[in-house]
């Protein structure tokens, strides 16, 4: 799907150099290519041309247009041809005029589905504050635990579907009552624990005015009926041994065609974690979003930090079997947590209710290829937790690497084991790094990476085999994919900050 948006200057859907010359010539696509819906092709030949074969989702520019640009001679029967056998080719392939693409209704949320669902939402969770080993809760050692947050009681209060995930085309319809929500999961996990429930604060919201977008409280949700909130769930960690706090965002502060406009948590948020925390020093919290949340406000004041991705209706469920460990996490970000967003480059980022048709001025990526954790690594950047980063119950011991060549492969062999009393997952990274580069290339970048469960005192060795284009870059000067002779440096760990085996190999 070639998206709304222009790439130095040119829009995704009249692209040739991606549609075309890359995707096609360079990796072999042989699939079609579709827009984005609404408004993402917006020209007739220029479209066709760069190699975009639907419009979707209705024929503004083809359709009629296309015709009329036949008919002018301004583009050519052979073209057409060409973007419709190419749509032609994978709906025999996928067997469409067969009928071999109907399935049953019976499919839709059948058992093997919602188990997978299920195991999708165990994996996701991030460990990423486990201070004092407060997790996993022992059922049998506390008696009550306090519920608390806007995350915790299901979609009541929440528009659409917009509970737990994110907006536009992320969001996936909801059936509610099949929804398991953290207070659920927890009464089905906790056995006989006293459970006591406070919503907190309002759902954040937001609405829409004319072209602007803004966030606001939960529709007649006064300032006082939100400190009532905050004082009901300050009583409830009053009461309860431990504190657990289920917040974060949703697919009405996120999502396709609204972006958030700061990394923070909603203020009332914020300040219910931090009474929580100062009424209740055990407190816990789940962190749900799409990616990375500034915590610097509230991370000190709280023992446990759990960062849960949004992962679909079974994420109450996991949730709860993770807080009393049954599950043990073994999730690991896939962005950088940095110390604020004032550690990325002044300016790349640019703000407008107006797209660029209209104001004429764009987003300048100006850290170049040096995105994310390449950044950072580049400028030395202390972080909260870096890519990479997530915790266990459990401990790993990395303990041995071996590096040498198999035909125009390197093979790199690790050694990992548990050190610890409980069965747990390690995702074991492999970086490189070029030491003798022509060009400016970032610190390591992820080569590699494979998720391995271990018993208690088990030992596996993890293989990775590295091509060539592990070792290339983009070369500016040469305009292809380069690969130089000399050191690199394969550093493994468990995150992209802490590598303890390194290794060396040299290529001609």
């Amino acid at each position: 799907m070639a998206a709304y948006n222009r790439l130095n200057g040119t829009f995704m859907c009249e692209n040739k150099k991606l549609l075309t010359d890359i995707l096609r010539r360079e990796w072999g696509f042989k699939g079609f290519v579709l827009s984005d819906f609404g408004r993402g092709v917006r020209s007739t030949v220029p479209s066709a041309l760069a190699g975009l074969n639907v419009e979707m989702h209705s024929a503004h520019y083809y359709g009629q247009k296309m015709i009329q640009a036949v008919k002018r001679g301004e583009l050519s029967e052979a073209v057409v041809d060409r973007l419709l056998s190419e749509k032609l080719y994978v709906m025999f392939v996928m067997g469409i005029f067969d009928h071999k693409w109907k399935q049953p209704r019976s499919v839709v949320r059948c058992p093997e589905h919602l188990a997978i669902a299920l195991d999708v939402a165990r994996k996701a969770a991030v460990l990423l504050k486990n201070e004092g080993s407060i997790l996993p809760l022992d059922p049998q050692k506390i008696r009550s635990i306090a519920v608390i947050g806007p995350n915790a009681n299901g979609p009541n209060g929440f528009g659409g579907n917009s509970y737990m995930q994110g907006g536009g085309s992320g969001a996936c319809p909801q059936v509610r009552e099949a929804i398991i929500s953290p207070l659920r999961g927890t009464k089905q996990v906790a056995g006989n624990l006293r459970i006591l429930y406070a919503q907190g604060c309002p759902v954040p919201t937001r609405t829409r005015s004319g072209k602007k977008a803004k966030k606001q409280k939960s529709p007649a949700v006064s300032q006082r009926s939100s400190q009532k909130l905050i004082e009901e769930a300050v009583n409830a960690a009053r009461q309860a041994e431990v504190a657990v706090l289920f917040v974060g965002l949703n697919g009405m502060l996120e999502g396709e065609g609204h972006d958030r406009r700061s990394a923070l948590l909603p203020a009332e948020q914020e300040e219910l974690i931090k009474k929580v925390a100062n009424t209740n020093p055990r407190t816990i919290v789940f962190l749900t979003a799409g990616s990375y949340i500034d915590c610097r406000n509230w991370i000190d004041t709280v023992k446990g930090l759990i960062f849960h991705p949004y992962c679909g209706e079974k994420i109450g469920q996991a949730m709860a079997e993770i807080l009393f460990g049954k599950v043990n996490p073994g999730g690991k970000l896939p962005v950088s947590f940095p110390q604020s967003i004032d550690q990325y480059p002044k300016n790349t980022m640019w703000f407008s209710a107006q797209g660029y048709s209209r104001c004429k001025q764009s987003n300048v990526y100006s850290e170049g290829i040096f995105v994310g954790y390449r950044y950072l690594d580049r400028n030395r950047c202390k972080v909260m937790f870096p890519f990479g980063y997530g915790l266990s119950y459990t401990t790993f011991r990395f303990e041995r690497i071996s590096v040498y060549k198999k035909a125009q492969n390197v093979v790199v062999d690790v050694t990992i084991s548990n050190t610890g009393s409980r069965t747990g997952d390690e995702v074991v990274q492999l970086y490189v790094r070029d030491m003798e580069s022509s060009v400016p290339r970032p610190v390591r970048e992820l080569k590699g990476f494979k998720r391995v469960t271990l018993a208690p005192g088990q030992r596996r060795k993890v293989s990775f085999v590295l091509k060539k284009d592990a070792f290339a870059f983009w070369h500016p000067g040469k305009k292809k994919w380069t690969v130089e002779p000399g050191l690199f440096t394969i550093d493994v760990g468990p995150n992209s900050r802490t590598f303890p085996l390194s290794a060396t190999v040299s290529l001609p």
